[in-house]
């Protein structure tokens, strides 16, 4: 069986405001239960412990209302880890109105931003949206803005997390 991408509704933005955020919503609830907090939690403490940084510029794509980066910066920042969080998404209907994180709208297949700009790049729940061809593409560029590498497998559930030998099927 071949896989076939099929647009989704926050792929196409045929849908209502109500739509988006009721969409949005089950996202979180996704991500609650069903492994997208604990594995993005999991993999940045194996990188912090690795690394022993107190402090990471993190590049969310596809981030839709930032829950998963903006629940693991309360956490971390009460061990004293520092998570400066950029959220990209396709659409500005998808990002908070409020919140002090920068918020980017933009293509995931064409980030704009220069290699190395950030420590960490990740994605939840969004690299089956995309072919075979594009997917690959994608690792490269979050590659390529991760500061230090990044791992290059990646799972519906979590895309890349820096420092190359941290790569783990975490959660996947």
């Amino acid at each position: 069986m071949q896989r076939r991408p099929t647009p989704e509704l926050l792929d196409t933005d045929s849908g209502t405001p109500k739509e988006i955020s009721d969409s949005l919503s089950d996202l979180r609830w996704f991500n609650r239960w069903f492994g997208g907090i604990a594995t993005s939690r999991k993999l940045l403490s194996r990188v912090a412990q690795k690394t022993g940084k107190t402090e990471f510029s993190w590049l969310e794509v596809a981030g839709g209302d930032g829950f998963v980066p903006n629940i693991l910066q309360k956490e971390f920042e009460r061990s004293g880890i520092r998570l400066r969080i950029t959220l990209l998404d396709r659409a500005f209907s998808h990002l908070p109105k409020n919140g002090t994180m920068p918020k980017i709208a933009a293509d995931a297949l064409s980030l704009p931003f220069r290699d190395s700009a950030f420590d960490l790049v990740s994605c939840s729940l969004f690299v089956h949206h995309l072919s075979p061809e594009q997917a690959t593409e994608f690792f490269r560029n979050a590659t390529d803005l991760a500061s230090r590498g990044s791992c290059k497998r990646g799972s519906a559930t979590k895309l890349s997390i820096p420092y190359g030998s941290d790569c783990m099927e975490a959660g996947a």
